[in-house]
C-alpha cells in the first residue's frame, strides 16, 4: 500500500490534468459554473435591462416605510401633548 501511494498520487494528478484540459478545450471553466453566478447583481449580465426589484427587497423597504411613519407619528403625537398643551 505505501509503495503503490506515489503511482496512485500521479495517476490521479494526469487524470486531473486531463479533465481540466478537457474542460479548457470546450470553453468551460470549472471555477465558475453557471450554479455559481449570483443573479441578483448585475456582475455577471451582458443585458442593460434593469433588474426586477425582488419580493423580500419589497416586503424589506414596506416595513421599513412604516417603521419610519409610525415613528414620525409617534414624534409628533408626543410633540403636540407634551410641548404644545
Amino acid at each position: 500500500m505505501i509503495k503503490e501511494a506515489p503511482r496512485l498520487q500521479e495517476e490521479e494528478k494526469k487524470r486531473r490534468q486531463g479533465e481540466l484540459a478537457s474542460l479548457s478545450g470546450r470553453g468551460i471553466s470549472r471555477l465558475d459554473p453557471p450554479s455559481m453566478i449570483e443573479r441578483r447583481y448585475n456582475f455577471h449580465t451582458t443585458s442593460h435591462a434593469p433588474r426586477r426589484v425582488l419580493k423580500a427587497e419589497k416586503r424589506q423597504a414596506r416595513l421599513q416605510f412604516f417603521v419610519l411613519f409610525l415613528t414620525f407619528l409617534l414624534a409628533m403625537a408626543w410633540i403636540y401633548f407634551k410641548v404644545i398643551r
